[in-house]
This record gives C-alpha cells, structure tokens and sequence, in this order.
C-alpha cells in the first residue's frame, strides 16, 4: 500500500423504524450513524443518504420497508440498515355496555366491548361493590361472562377499569349483570 492512502472507514447507516395510523402522511423518515470518525458528521458527507418507504398515505395496515442508500464520502464505506414502516389501524371508538345477561340463552351472555381488541395490551379490571377484584385480563380476547374462579357472580352492578396502555386517561364506570 503507497504512503499516503487512506482507508475508507466503515460507516453504518440505519433507517429509523416508524409508525402511523391508517389514512395519516407517512412521516419524516430518519436515519442513525454509526461509525464517524475524526469528529465527523452528516454534514462531512459529500452526498447525503437517500431514505425512502414504499408505503403512501392509503397503503394497507402492515408493515413496509424502509430503505437508505446512495450516501457518498470518499472516508467511508457505507453499511445500510433498513427499518420498518408500522401502518396501524384508525383507532376505533370503544363501546362499553352497562349491562348484560349470562343467563345461557346465546344473547348477550358475554361483556362485549366492541372495539376493545384494537388495545392488544389494555388491562381490564373487575370490581364487585366491595372492591374485589373479581376479573382481570391483560388484552381482551376472552370477554368475560360474568363468573369468578368459575362460579356465576349475582345479578348485581360491578366497577370497571380500563387501561388501553396508549397514555389515553382510564376508562371507568359501572355494568350491570341481569340474570
């Protein structure tokens, strides 16, 4: 190797992994250095990198790649990382019924909670006029029929808390089992 030459330092550039919701603008795609040397920054790069998602405002929940490339330096050789693109869907309105009747009959014999299963993670507390907790769940896949450690509870009003996890504030209030 002749005096004078210089090495191309390993630069990786990493596309930063987003999220949106349904029907929003995509937004601004960012990326992460890691590598620099000498004090360097983005602004030591003579071309900067190119991010860019095929995902566009209407696109379908799921996820979509990010891509980086066509950054330029003659000090770097530059490793790509891509990230992904998070498209979820609108958040829906939640409706709580205050009542419901797990009689057996197949009508209204469960807590439906429409909407809730978009809050994988939301935490669902149960309360008697007491204040124990009769049931509790993390998501809401199973909704619950009235019972405690499987036995029926009695016709009466019980407390309810939710946690939908998203930094929204608690839902809270009562529903009525009829039997």
């Amino acid at each position: 190797m002749p005096l004078g030459t210089v090495i191309p330092a390993p630069l990786t550039i990493t596309a930063d992994n987003k999220s949106k919701t349904f029907g929003e603008a995509n937004p601004v795609l960012t990326v992460t250095y890691t590598g620099f040397v000498n004090n360097d920054g983005p602004a030591q790069l003579t071309g900067q990198p190119i991010v860019t998602t095929p995902a566009v405002t209407n696109s379908p929940v799921g996820q979509y790649p990010i891509t980086v490339s066509g950054a330029t330096s003659p000090n770097y050789n530059f490793i790509y990382i891509p990230g992904i693109l998070a498209i979820n869907p609108v958040p829906q309105n939640i409706i709580i019924p205050n009542a419901f009747t797990p009689n057996g009959d197949g009508i209204n014999d469960n807590w439906d909670i429409k909407n809730l299963n978009s809050y994988l993670n939301c935490i669902v507390q149960i309360y008697n006029r007491y204040g124990e907790n009769v049931y509790s769940s993390i998501g809401y896949g199973i909704p619950w029929d009235g019972t405690y450690k499987g036995a029926a509870l009695p016709t009466g009003t019980y407390y309810y808390i939710i946690n939908l996890k998203k930094g929204d504030k608690l839902l809270s209030g009562y529903v009525a089992i009829i039997r």
